[in-house]
């Protein structure tokens, strides 16, 4: 019983065996495998051979299945069962067992494959975390970046999403946190600042405000500003990305806003002011006014100040003959000052005499000319009356005086004989005293003459040194009268300049006689001559008491002298140093002094160096 019961598994194990290698080739796991039918082949033989066998054991099943005699079934059963079974599943094997070697090596390769695919995929996922961390820390940075700014700042994808935004985007208006959310549309956006749109009829006013908005939004053309209900005031940029979106920068211009205004209310006081005063204020740039006061229409002759200010060049407030010498500055020196007395025109064509005194201000952010103008038509004809008697009175003064000084000066030389002492010395005094007056008439003559503008200057080019030294060779006479020695100092290389010899003779002997009358008798006067680079300067030097600080500043004025205990006892007029001055001017130069109380005093003048 127990032969048949292992004889019945081992059929039963041959046919699973049989059964699972069938499903195999059917599954294509061994189409490309050489051996593989041997070895199924070998399995079924063997399951036919197992099969006989259990048949010996049942009768009536061995003669169903073998028909013949023992023999023939022995045979069948153990040489073409068994023997042949395991003869093909050797042969098989044989093939089969390299075909496996070969698929162990496909395995491997595949197997590497996928370990490489499983690293690269590894890999990948890394990349992509780290590329992850890194899109968050640069989109952290660009949030601290974007926060940084002092003014609002959002941006808008193609889509018009907000994809980001700083906090002064959000909290300028909306005292909220949460008022703003990313991925919000602009419209959206615009909504939420509807609310605070400056409109006594806000119901009326919200879509409208939310529509234009919106159009001005997607059609960026510039700045623009908007104020609301709390006072604030927006200066908005809006300008597109290279990739279709928007952006936007918000900046707070209340403050800014705040002065405007206070500076308006202040330039609306400024200009009531300035309507007030007597003097016309006119601002005009490279020709072109831009302010003028109601003063200067009246002076001018105009309605309003509105009518000069229409007025294509303040050329035609200037006579023609003047125009040129009218604009001596410059924009950009704000520095300089000019004076000028010239000629202006009506709107009516009227010519009147006006002084002008103008200088570069700031204007609206750039430079511009302010001229400040009075009508002096009354003062000139005043000034020309009293020159015109000056003149006139001088000229009668002069004659007379030369004839009494000459007849003086033939009484004292003893044409009339001897005379007494006493009459002699009244002589003497009155003689001295016509020079004096002779002296100011003709300072009071070339004083008018300067201020006229008609003294007559001769430039051609002069050796100074040798005109210096002329000079102190003509005015000895001073220096014997008062006791002094004039000394000229070593006069160097030969000096040129551009000058009138009468007029520089003239200032050097106005020098020299001032050193000598406040010179102590015995001490030298020094005079020089010497060049600073492009530059001779003149000077002269006394040993006098010097001039005392209180008096230094209008030492050059008209009519001045210094008021000491003996300075009035020296004479002079007074206006020789401002004669002198305004005959340096005239040559480009300078005049000025220094000195020391108790030591002495040097006056110098320069003049430019004609090569």
């Amino acid at each position: 019983m127990s032969d048949i019961l292992l004889e019945s598994v081992r059929a039963v194990v041959l046919l699973g065996i049989v059964v699972f290698l069938w499903n195999a080739a059917r599954n294509r796991f061994a189409q490309f495998r050489e051996g593989w039918n041997y070895i199924v082949f070998g399995f079924v033989l063997l399951l036919f051979g197992s099969v006989l066998d259990i048949s010996d054991n049942f009768e009536s099943l061995n003669r169903f299945i073998i028909v013949g005699d023992t023999e023939t079934e022995a045979i069948l059963e153990k040489f073409v069962g068994f023997l042949g079974g395991f003869i093909f599943l050797a042969v098989g094997l044989f093939k089969w067992v390299p075909g496996v070697q070969g698929l162990s090596d496909l395995v491997d390769i595949r197997t590497a494959r996928l370990e490489e695919e499983i690293e690269q995929r590894e890999q990948a996922e890394l990349a992509r975390l780290e590329s992850e961390e890194k899109v968050k820390q640069e989109r952290n940075w660009l949030n601290d970046v974007v926060n940084s700014f002092k003014d609002g700042f959002a941006l808008f994808d193609a889509d018009d999403k907000l994809i980001i935004f700083n906090d002064q985007y959000q909290s300028a208006i909306d005292q909220q946190s949460d008022g703003l959310k990313i991925g919000m549309s602009f419209e959206d956006v615009a909504r939420t600042r509807a609310i605070h749109f400056e409109s006594n009829e806000k119901s009326e006013a919200y879509e409208e405000w939310v529509k234009t908005r919106v159009e001005r939004h997607f059609n960026p053309t510039g700045p623009f500003e908007l104020n609301f209900d709390n006072g604030q005031f927006f200066q908005i940029h809006e300008f597109r990305t290279k990739h279709g979106g928007i952006a936007i920068l918000r900046i707070d211009i209340t403050d800014q806003k705040k002065s405007e205004q206070k500076l308006l209310r202040s330039e609306k006081r400024f200009h009531r002011l300035i309507d007030t005063l007597n003097y016309g204020v006119l601002v005009h740039r490279k020709r072109v006014p831009l302010y003028a006061n109601s003063t200067l229409a009246n002076m001018y002759g105009y309605n309003s100040a509105d009518e000069i200010l229409a007025l294509p060049s303040t050329k035609l407030l200037t006579h023609p003959d003047f125009e040129e010498n009218t604009h001596d500055i410059r924009l950009g020196n704000t520095q300089q000052i000019a004076d000028k007395e010239t000629m202006g025109v009506k709107m009516n064509g009227a010519v009147f005499w006006e002084d002008r005194r103008s200088f570069v201000i700031n204007w609206d952010g750039e430079d511009a000319i302010c001229s400040i103008r009075s009508d002096i038509s009354e003062r000139k004809k005043v000034d020309s009356m009293k020159s015109e008697f000056i003149s006139t009175v001088s000229h009668e003064l002069r004659t007379p005086l030369t004839s009494i000084k000459g007849s003086l000066g033939l009484i004292t030389d003893g044409i009339l004989g001897a005379m007494p002492d006493t009459a002699t010395s009244m002589i003497e005094i009155a003689y001295r005293n016509t020079d004096r007056l002779i002296n100011l008439v003709n300072d009071i003559l070339d004083m008018e003459k300067i201020e006229s503008g008609s003294m007559e200057f001769e430039f051609k080019k002069l050796s100074l040194t040798e005109l210096v030294a002329d000079a102190v060779e003509t005015n000895k006479g001073y220096a014997d009268e008062h006791g002094v020695t004039f000394v000229l100092a070593d006069r160097g290389p030969k000096i040129t300049v551009e000058g009138d010899a009468n007029r520089l003779v003239q200032v050097i002997a106005n020098l020299l006689s001032n050193a000598a009358k406040f010179s102590p008798k015995g001490e030298n006067v020094e005079i020089s001559v010497t060049r600073q680079e492009q530059v001779a300067r003149v000077s002269v030097s006394d040993h006098g008491p010097g001039i005392p600080e209180q008096y230094r500043e209008q030492i050059f004025g008209r009519f001045t002298q210094v008021d000491s205990s003996d300075s009035r006892e020296k004479g002079g007029t007074g206006l020789g140093l401002n004669i002198s001055k305004s005959i340096i001017e005239k040559h480009e130069g300078a005049i000025n002094f220094e000195s020391n109380t108790d030591v002495g005093s040097t006056f110098f003048f320069t003049l430019p160096i004609s090569e």
